[in-house]
């Protein structure tokens, strides 16, 4: 069983059962194309990863399913997480900037980058759609999408547990309830809780400055009034207390700090030297309404969601010691959105599906202030942007031929984006608008040589919309960047085993990127970036008892005349330095060339129970942080072990577990701003035990 406590990363979603990889003999079904089909039909990239299997990697949030999903990278700019998919991925953070990898919950978008690296609970499957997504999901799919299932909750009563401590003071505890509270009404209830000490001394004062707590709450209510209705109402609150993503040191001891006396620089893995400490609080609550009608064949689905995130944000700029430069801020993001989805008859030789969705949204710094020079707290700015998004869409796909499947769909949307910012002492308002409308089509053909047996060749279009730097006090509007992606692809099951791979290139125009001057956000767009590359993924049961799973890709990922690109160079007597510079064909940030992952499971009786040993590894070579390839950090492999004894009645499982085991050092982000360059690392060796009892 899955446990509550996991967390799940879906490309496409996945029913219950089917999405589930712990039954390897079974087929996978997704819903990509926003219809239920098997994993091998889709003519798309995607990566399904089940609970049971977030639970043998130890994954405890969306940004691990990179243990488990090649070509996929979790950086982070401070708290705000920004995925990355074959290269295309973005470091923008502030009002109005989304990431370009969508990401799902239950059908649900989550536009907010601060509160997509939260803990998931009673997840099913993730699965990662790889390629621009932009027909069927949208605006900001530009590199893909992230789907994530959750659990429904059943009729009959049961009660999952899970409770775990390891190194640093790790502690986990969740509870999940479900039952049915008549025929026709079912729900469930999850809380969960997270501590952790963190690895991270600061220098100057002694205290452990990454120390982060973390509550969720979530209920769900399945009401079937008919055989042919279903409504199903979710709320979830999560209470997020985790400064760790500020717990960050100067790169090479590279800061402006430098320049004062006695200031102490910390550069070495669990040191820190911030005199202002790293504040990241976030309170979130939301409420959805996923609504479904059988027409008689025809399937109605309504998507009603409502989000709002408050968030509290210090962070020590200058990374050191000295009083050189901090920001305080708070973050105010209110978002809601409406989908139709009306679906074919599933035994209709035509299948195909037609809808509309509607997104708004208010994000806001309302009170941005700096403290610089020990000269105490400094109002400096406000920003707001509002997001109106009207899109339509339609996708079929007609067997042509025999054997030979035809697929064509189509977005059309338009935009309307609104900025206002003003400046201290007086706050003046001040803004501009942009409107604009946008065309995304798609073009798929395959073939089946065989039953769960297919090749692919698909043509598809995504495009990011455009934004405001209202954080930069900036009118102009930096334009949507835009991508047209071509992928030949194979698919293929037999039994236990499933096959895939993808070859692909993709043209990639008006790259939206940021870069860090002082306290203000420079957002622009790169002119354009060619990405190309392979990718492939195998997994199976080698026997009775041994399952392996397998994958592996390599990109290359290049910037073609981008002549205005942010530079940081630093010098002893000079401290960091901003200047312009062209970095067209640099290699893209944040792109290894070469990721991969393996993991075994071995599973026997034991004791008349049932002990599980796994094992995995991942690695990916060698990645730029910045556009000129000034910082960088080195290939590297993570090891992680786990061994579970499941009791003969199934009802209670113990287990010991150990992650990066070989204490690999490493670094997770690298990001540069005026006064440093300031670097956070991955978490060193842990490990613990876990319980999880069910029943």
């Amino acid at each position: 069983m899955t446990a509550l406590t996991l967390p799940t990363v879906c490309w496409a979603q996945a029913t219950p059962d089917t999405a589930s990889q712990d039954k390897p003999s079974q087929e996978i079904v997704v819903t990509a194309q926003k219809r239920s089909e098997s994993l091998q039909d889709v003519p798309i990239s995607i990566n399904v990863v089940s609970g049971k299997a977030l639970e043998t990697a130890g994954v405890a949030n969306i940004t691990g399913i990179t243990k488990l999903v090649p070509a996929v990278r979790f950086d982070n700019s401070g708290p705000y997480s920004q995925p990355t998919i074959r290269g295309v991925g973005s470091a923008l953070a502030g009002p109005g900037l989304s990431p370009n990898v969508a990401t799902y919950i239950d059908g649900f978008y989550q536009a907010n980058p601060i509160s997509n690296n939260s803990d998931l609970m009673d997840v099913t499957s993730i699965q990662v759609l790889k390629g621009p997504q932009g027909t069927l999901f949208g605006r900001n799919a530009t590199g893909g999408a992230i789907v994530i299932t959750t659990e429904e909750p059943s009729q009959d009563f049961s009660l999952k547990g899970n409770f775990s401590y390891g190194r640093f003071n790790q502690a986990r505890a969740g509870l999940l309830v479900s039952g049915g509270l008549s025929d026709n009404l079912t729900a469930s209830l999850g809380v969960n809780y997270r501590h952790d000490d963190g690895f991270v001394t600061n220098l100057l004062t002694g205290n452990k400055d990454s120390k982060s707590d973390r509550f969720t709450a979530r209920a769900k209510l399945v009401f079937t009034p008919t055989d042919t209705t279903k409504f199903t109402l979710i709320g979830k609150v999560e209470e997020i207390d985790d400064p760790s993503a500020y717990s960050m040191s100067a790169y090479q001891g590279e800061t402006t700090g430098v320049l004062f006396p006695d200031t102490i620089i910390a550069t070495r893995r669990g040191e820190i030297s911030n005199d202002v400490p790293g504040v990241n609080r976030v309170h979130s609550q939301f409420l959805g309404l996923k609504s479904e009608f059988d027409l008689g064949g025809v399937s109605l689905t309504s998507l009603t969601g409502w989000r709002r995130d408050r968030a509290r944000e210090n962070y020590d700029i200058d990374a050191s010691s000295a009083p050189v430069l901090a920001a305080f801020w708070n973050q105010n993001d209110d978002a809601f959105t409406q989908e139709f989805n009306l679906n074919s008859d599933p035994s209709s030789k035509l299948q195909w599906v037609v809808g509309a969705n509607y997104f708004y949204n208010k994000s806001d710094n309302p009170n941005f202030a700096i403290a610089t020079g020990g000269s105490g707290l400094i109002p400096t700015f406000f920003s707001r942007v509002y997001t109106h998004s009207l899109a339509f869409f339609a996708d079929a796909t007609y067997p042509v031929l025999p054997n030979l499947y035809l697929t064509i769909g189509g977005r059309y949307s338009h935009d309307y984006i609104r900025e206002a910012f003003g400046t201290a002492p007086s706050f003046t308002e001040d803004g501009a608008t942009d409107e604009r409308d946008a065309f995304k089509p798609r073009g798929v053909l395959r073939y089946e040589f065989a039953p769960r047996t297919n090749v692919y060749f698909s043509v598809s279009q995504g495009n990011k919309a455009a934004v405001f730097n209202a954080n930069g006090q900036d009118k102009n509007v930096v334009k949507p960047e835009n991508i047209t992606a071509y992928e030949l692809g194979f698919k293929t099951a037999s039994g236990s085993w499933n096959f895939e791979t993808a070859g692909f290139y993709y043209d990639y125009k008006d790259l939206q990127v940021a870069s860090f001057v002082g306290t203000a956000t420079r957002v622009l767009n790169a002119a354009n970036a060619r990405i190309y590359g392979f990718e492939a993924h195998a997994s199976g049961a080698l026997n009775d008892h041994f399952r392996i799973d397998l994958g592996a890709a390599y990109v290359d990922g290049q910037y073609r005349n981008f002549e205005k690109a942010t530079r940081y160079t630093y010098g002893p007597t000079t401290g960091v330095v901003v200047s312009a510079g062209d970095a067209s064909g640099n290699v893209m940030q944040r792109t290894p060339k070469f990721s991969g992952n393996a993991m075994l499971t071995y599973d026997t009786p034991l004791a008349d129970g049932n002990l599980e040993l796994s094992g995995s590894v991942t690695y990916q070579s060698k990645i730029y942080f910045d556009f000129f390839e000034d910082t960088k950090q080195n290939g590297y492999a993570l090891v992680d072990l786990r061994a579970a004894w499941t009791a003969p009645s199934e009802a209670w499982t113990i287990a010991v577990y150990g992650r990066n085991i070989t204490d690999q050092t490493y670094l997770s982000s690298v990001l540069a701003n005026a006064v440093s360059i300031a670097q956070l690392y991955g978490q060193p060796a842990t490990y613990g035990a876990e319980l999880q009892f069910r029943f």
